[in-house]
């Protein structure tokens, strides 16, 4: 098995080939979009530097030929906007004798690829002289096909995909160009200690995602691979809004802005981690208001009240979230739990987006992003709770909000 970087031009010089059994081109629009906007952004940036797209899995035979075991996807991309640019491979897209299923894909890539190029008319030999020879692929070669799948399942965790957070931190380390690399492996190994237990797994489902979503009036729900792009940050470019950020010294952060890519991601959740921990133990010693998580249901509650600690302490600084402030969020969140014997993630979601048909019917989030002093949080009037039964599940919240059992 061997190991080696290899230009994209070298790359395609080679006999590839696609597997019968291999699965369609299924690369969308939006996938092949951002791969251009990504090797575009690298050529502006320096026309002369290196751009790692990833790995690619190779069998080799004794014809002499390269079969494609993974990177089909990217390597079909490539292929097309090559052709788009006006350099001939669609000699190459013929050879590697696609799957009929992927005839749609490669279209629909084309015609917005082509797109793509029209508005670089000038650049054009320049961008494809620098994919040719500065994009490069590691390259894995097998003799041996089994041991290439071997290799591809540890690859992606032994079949495990990798997760979001997994995808982002490779995306931006890819960036991070102006820093030493004593610098990025402290970011790498702080990166990984903050992962301990998928601890960033569930920050960035229950925490993070939700927070940006929700302050924008968006759904904040699932977030899986599909949907990084939130958080893939403002490229380093000559555009007026990126240079606007650029300028920040030491660049300030708030969830309702957007970040610069690369270094800047990590700084960005750094910064909110270490919010969410100093938030959670503000509200565990804060004896008077039950936020028990003895099921799933109201551990969801409790992400949701902390949720929204973050984000007024993000816009007002954690000393104002004071225990005023913290009663006042707490009966906000936990009308929910009062109201519901039984609560699914899609109740909170929704809740934070609209209220609960009628109750606390607003998007708080929203509300809080309007606001330029933190008083402000007590024009908002929330909905009072019928009392429950003693003996019910939802009591004790009731009476963190509204005191004694006779009150």
């Amino acid at each position: 098995m061997n190991f080696e970087k290899i230009e994209i031009g070298e790359l395609f010089n080679k006999n590839l080939l696609i597997p019968d059994y291999q699965r369609p081109y299924r690369w969308k629009v939006e996938n092949a979009q951002i791969l251009f906007d990504d090797l575009y952004a690298s050529f502006k940036k320096n026309k002369e530097g290196e751009y790692r797209i990833g790995s690619i899995v190779l069998f080799h035979d004794k014809e002499d030929k390269y079969y494609i075991i993974d990177g089909q996807q990217r390597v079909t991309t490539l292929l097309i906007l090559l052709y788009c640019l006006g350099y001939n491979e669609d000699e190459v897209l013929d050879k590697l004798k696609y799957n009929s299923l992927s005839g749609k894909a490669i279209k629909d890539n084309q015609r917005a690829l082509k797109e793509k190029c029209k508005n670089i008319e000038s650049e054009k030999e320049a961008f494809t002289t620098f994919i040719l020879n500065n994009c490069t692929f590691i390259e894995i070669v097998t003799e041996n096909e089994a041991d290439s799948f071997i290799y591809f399942d540890s690859l992606n965790s032994k079949g495990k995909p990798l997760s979001p957070h997994d995808l982002l931190k490779a995306y931006h380390l890819r960036l991070v160009s102006d820093i030493d690399e004593k610098t990025k492996k402290d970011l790498v190994e702080k990166w990984e200690k903050a992962d301990e237990g998928d601890n960033l797994f569930y920050f960035f489902y229950y925490n993070l995602y939700p927070i940006v979503r929700w302050s924008n009036g968006l759904d904040g729900n699932y977030y899986d691979t599909d949907k990084i792009n939130t958080f893939k940050g403002i490229p380093n470019n000559d555009y007026p809004y990126s240079k606007f950020f650029q300028q920040l010294k030491n660049q300030c952060f708030l969830l309702s802005e957007p970040f610069i890519a690369g270094k800047g991601f990590f700084d960005f959740v750094s910064k909110y981690l270490e919010l969410k921990n100093k938030i959670e133990v503000k509200i565990n010693e804060f004896e008077d208001l039950d936020t028990n998580e003895y099921t799933w249901g109201n551990y969801y509650v409790k992400q949701l009240y902390i949720n929204v600690c973050i984000f007024f302490a993000d816009r007002f600084g954690i000393e104002k979230l004071d225990d005023s402030v913290l009663r006042f969020f707490y009966k906000w969140a936990y009308t929910l739990r009062i109201n519901k014997s039984r609560l699914m993630y899609e109740s909170i979601n929704r809740y934070a987006l609209y209220g609960d048909y009628g109750i606390n019917a607003m998007n708080i989030f929203m509300e809080i992003k309007k606001m330029i002093t933190p008083d402000q949080i007590y024009s908002i009037h929330l909905a009072d709770c019928e009392k429950p039964d003693p003996n019910s599940k939802s009591f004790p919240f009731w009476k963190s909000i509204y005191g004694g059992e006779n009150e």
